[in-house]
């Protein structure tokens, strides 16, 4: 799933970098052949033109790149020189886990390269992660190339095969390769190793034991194998389950000299009482001061043992402080220990939020930008034209004629209509009557509404006229 993201993700910007620049420059100069579609769509179609073309030429490019690393490999390695194998090899895993090919791609190419790999492996001996685990993929799909499990079995002796996935590829071996008499004698060995009692380890072992039974017995047997089948009926017949009993434990001594020992007091066994200056409280003991020769007095002995006691008491006081100093130095360096990673956990979480919060700036901040970008590129729908009427004051008009009734007005407006002169009537008051004025036309200024006048007046149209406002 995270390749798939990292896929679309990468394509994505890629495909980004390219449509923007380009869309640019292709809309102005298609505009007059696309002028009905929007510009929506033409970037739409720009990011499926340009993804396509972007994913299949990196599909093509990354397939030939991998399939050529892989060739070249295979040459050096037929060569004798490993390393250089091996660098090609690297190279040819980088680029399958890169954006360089999809994972449809991925598919096609991955057999093949996972095979390469799983041979190098089983063949040179690299150490290399990426190459180890090409080997155990290739195999837990292909569980029945006989040659590769083989190599692989022999290969896993001295390494570490506790993992899940190790015993996973065990397991499925052992499921195909059981009726096998000699991997399934490898397997048998490794089973045994680990002490596996499972299913497939238990129908392995009893494949084992009837291919024994079918070769002629334990007569023609190796020691290893004679061993083994020991093993495994013991281990079928439950004898090996059974704990053992815990040894007892060993007591140590008393009064070897140590401080944590007890040490004999030997005046406990003298007769009579001492004094508190240690010298006897009766004659009686005089006389084992004086007593056979080779016998030494109670104090001397007291005296020696008490020495002794020094002295082991010094050592061991001595051994107590370097392993007390030493304890010291261990408890500083551990606690420094846990300082050192509590400082690195707590910086991790620290620069964890950080690196969250300069990333979510980012992102909101790239939102921000492809949708500026994009607004800027959709046209918005064009309004259609609205004609702005201009209103000019024409405060002037001429008037030719004035009556007291309203049809005399209106007889004189038709004549003048007839004449093609649009004339408006006007109802004022005057003199206590009312008047129906006639007026002609409207102007800006009095000195054309007089040149108009004037112009009627010469062609016969009106007999007379004044300029007046409305």
């Amino acid at each position: 799933m995270i390749r798939i993201v990292r896929h679309i993700s990468v394509r994505f910007w890629l495909t980004t970098l390219m449509v923007l620049p380009s869309g640019f420059i292709l809309f102005p100069r298609l505009s007059g052949w696309l002028s009905d579609m929007p510009a929506s769509v033409f970037i739409l179609l720009m990011y499926v033109v340009f993804g396509l073309g972007l994913g299949l030429s990196m599909d093509i490019a990354g397939l030939w790149w991998i399939r050529r690393l892989v060739r070249d490999a295979q040459l050096w390695e037929r060569s004798g020189i490993a390393t250089r194998a091996e660098k090609k090899f690297i190279r040819a895993v980088r680029i399958y886990d890169s954006a360089w090919i999809s994972p449809l791609a991925a598919r096609r190419v991955g057999p093949m390269l996972t095979s390469a790999l799983a041979r190098f492996y089983l063949a040179s001996g690299s150490r290399r992660r990426e190459i180890q685990g090409a080997a155990s993929v290739w195999l837990a799909q292909n569980p029945k190339d006989e040659s590769l499990a083989r190599f692989w079995l022999e290969r896993i002796q001295d390494q570490d095969i506790s993992g899940t996935s190790t015993q996973s590829i065990l397991t499925v071996l052992a499921d195909n390769w059981y009726a096998d008499p000699d991997l399934c004698r490898i397997l048998v060995g490794v089973f045994l190793n680990q002490g596996r009692m499972d299913f497939s380890a238990r129908r392995l072992y009893q494949s084992f034991l009837n291919m024994i039974d079918m070769t002629g017995g334990n007569k023609a047997l190796s020691q290893e194998d004679k061993a083994r089948v020991e093993t495994i009926r013991d281990m079928m017949s439950g004898r090996l389950d059974t704990p053992e009993p815990e040894p007892e434990p060993e007591m140590t001594e008393p009064g070897l000299g140590t401080l944590g020992d007890e040490r004999v007091d030997l005046a406990t066994f003298m007769s009579g009482d001492q004094g508190g200056d240690g010298e006897s409280a009766s004659p009686g003991d005089q006389a084992f001061e004086d007593g056979p020769a080779g016998w030494r007095p109670a104090d001397e002995i007291y005296f020696g043992q008490e020495s002794s006691g020094w002295m082991s008491a010094l050592m061991s006081g001595i051994s107590r402080k370097t392993s007390d100093s030493s304890s010291f130095i261990a408890d500083r360096t551990g606690k420094a220990k846990h300082a050192v990673l509590n400082l690195i956990q707590a910086r991790e979480k620290w620069w964890g939020r950080v690196w969250g919060t300069m990333i979510a700036c980012l992102g909101v901040w790239l939102i921000f930008f492809v949708w500026g970008t994009f607004s800027h590129m959709f046209k918005t729908a064009e309004q259609p034209a609205q004609q702005i009427k201009v209103v000019i004051p024409k405060p002037f008009t001429i008037q030719v004629a004035a009556y007291h009734k309203k049809a005399h007005a209106d007889k004189y407006m038709a004549t003048l209509t007839q004449k093609g002169v649009e004339s408006a009537m006007k109802v004022a008051d005057g003199g206590g009557k009312t008047w129906y004025l006639v007026q002609v036309s409207e102007f800006t200024d009095q000195k054309s509404a007089q040149v108009y006048g004037n112009q009627l007046k010469a062609d016969h149209v009106i007999n007379e006229f004044f300029v007046t406002k409305k």
